[in-house]
């Protein structure tokens, strides 16, 4: 039987209150940019040793500065970065990467999402727009799974 690869990549946003209770949770999807897909193909051919995602870009370009594109290599206006909170391997194929954002980081209209690592020099894995003015009244905790499955 034949067996195609597939890399989906999606994002989980549970903004939460001073409290820690949860105001809402907001699903979507991410742009995988043709450096990521290249990085991986390094990867496979031994160039690219590294492919830990270890930041979140944060910026406020709704599209106008820099139209998304899967050949863009950085956010449109990067505001800020973050370190990778925790990341795991849920199952077989999947990672979990995880950032918090709290009430005092990025206070600002937040429009842009990007995902970098550091293969060689930063790499934009991807990006998502999101369009929320975060305040500083509640926390962001920003959830990214990737997954590798085969595909018949």
């Amino acid at each position: 039987m034949d067996f195609n690869f597939r890399w989906t990549s999606n994002i989980k946003i549970t903004r939460r209150d001073l409290g820690g209770h949860i105001l809402d949770i907001v699903e979507f999807h991410n742009l995988l940019m043709d450096a990521a897909l290249d990085m991986f193909g390094g990867g496979l051919f031994g160039d690219v040793t590294d492919l830990e995602i270890t930041t979140l870009a944060v910026g406020d370009d709704d599209g106008s500065i820099l139209p998304l594109a899967v050949t863009n290599v950085a956010l449109g206006n990067e505001l800020d970065t973050y370190g990778t909170t925790s990341h795991s391997k849920p199952a077989t194929g999947e990672h979990l990467h995880v950032n918090y954002l709290s009430p005092t980081d990025s206070v600002y209209q937040i429009e842009e999402l990007g995902w970098l690592c550091q293969a060689g020099g930063v790499i934009l894995i991807s990006i998502a727009f999101y369009d929320h003015d975060h305040t500083g009244l509640e926390s962001l905790q920003i959830e990214r799974v990737d997954k590798i499955e085969r595909k018949p």
